[in-house]
């Protein structure tokens, strides 16, 4: 591999950059690709390149200035390969690169939003996919799920999925049982042994069923034994939706220790309305804590209900508490259930067979440019 080929990944944030980009970036430079990564919003003020690009409010008001930035950009950089991650930040990157005449644009879908929303944000999200379509030579995206919902923009026949799916596989070796049989975590949150714990992991917004979650504690779960573990949300962020801090409740912010959590906890709760592919769901699986999530495109192909998790319709609350409930009453019978047969299912999505694919996807598409 000849390190004239060039590689920019755009991304829209540093922080899931850093775990679901730079994998691809690491592989590529380990084969001699020249690759560098390129964010709308600098989390971790490390000198990685920053342009806004994203299309949300923050930046709508400069939005002919950022395009200009990165066409120069682009134009300056001359890569032979652009690869924009996620929907609504693709846009200005992939017609500056069609503008720049950059050789192969490829959109990454990570998933597509426009299927948790409706009115005018709707078709303004299927707008956007037109656009990401139009203007990119290839397309890739995380889960047949997906495929399914964008197929309708492909004219192309342009869109791909690495092995089985997902943004860059999962690394299996750090859910491995053996590397936490001596955590501390529950001492160090002063959860007792016989407690039944459940995960939540995930940004604090609605759209990934945070308010849900504590809805449910609060009107159904509300016992000493049943704690409620957060993996993203902070303290303040329960105080905005409930008003108070429950006992039961241990909210710890962004953790850099999601495998050792979940190999401590019993169960994952994804109420979430919208995954591409859910990164939550294979960590969990991957872990042997049980999934109860809602049945929506991005989890239910990877959750077979009663086999490897379980899946609530249409996000119902009740069922959620019923169920958490009973998993709680005889929780042995439901781990011998479900864990070997989830444990095995998120082995498809190793991220060592995934790069091996990703690698042959970047060759086939360089020798169509020769």
């Amino acid at each position: 591999m000849k390190q004239k080929n060039k590689i920019l990944h755009f991304h829209p944030d540093e922080i899931f950059a850093s775990k679901f980009v730079w994998p691809l970036i690491e592989c590529e430079r380990l084969v001699g690709f020249s690759s560098n990564l390129v964010v709308s919003e600098n989390s971790f003020n490390n000198g990685t390149i920053c342009i806004p690009f994203n299309l949300n409010s923050k930046n709508l008001f400069f939005l002919f200035t950022n395009f200009v930035q990165i066409y120069k950009f682009l134009l300056l950089e001359k890569p032979n390969i652009v690869i924009s991650h996620n929907s609504r930040s693709s846009p200005i990157v992939l017609v500056c690169a069609w503008l720049a005449k950059v050789p192969k644009r490829i959109y990454f879908n990570h998933g597509v939003p426009y299927i948790a929303y409706r009115g005018l944000l709707r078709y303004l999200l299927i707008l956007l996919e037109f656009i990401n379509f139009l203007f990119s030579n290839n397309v890739i995206t995380v889960s047949e799920d997906m495929l399914v919902h964008l197929k309708r923009f492909d004219k192309k026949n342009s869109i791909q999925i690495i092995n089985s799916g997902s943004a860059c596989g999962l690394d299996l070796s750090q859910y491995e049982e053996k590397n936490y049989l001596n955590s501390t975590f529950r001492y160090e949150y002063n959860i007792a042994s016989h407690d039944f714990v459940v995960v939540y992991l995930g940004r604090p917004t609605k759209r990934k069923g945070f308010n849900l979650t504590l809805e449910l504690w609060a009107k159904s779960l509300d016992y000493k034994n049943i704690k409620l573990v957060l993996c993203g949300p902070s303290d303040s962020d329960v105080l905005n939706i409930l008003g108070y801090l429950p006992d039961n409740i241990k909210a710890l912010g962004f953790t850099s220790r999601v495998p050792e959590i979940l190999s401590q906890s019993d169960c994952l709760i994804l109420p979430s309305l919208h995954e591409g592919l859910s990164y939550a769901t294979l960590e969990a699986m991957a872990s042997g804590c049980i999934v109860v999530a809602n049945k929506i495109p991005g989890i239910q192909c990877l959750i077979e209900n009663n086999v490897n998790g379980f899946l609530i319709a249409n996000n119902e609350l009740r069922k959620y508490g019923e169920l958490l409930l009973k998993i709680s009453t005889n929780l042995n019978a439901y781990k011998n259930l479900i864990r070997s047969n989830a444990i095995n299912a998120s082995k498809k999505y190793s991220r060592e067979v995934f790069l091996e694919h990703y690698l042959e996807f970047l060759n086939e598409i360089i020798l169509e440019n020769k």
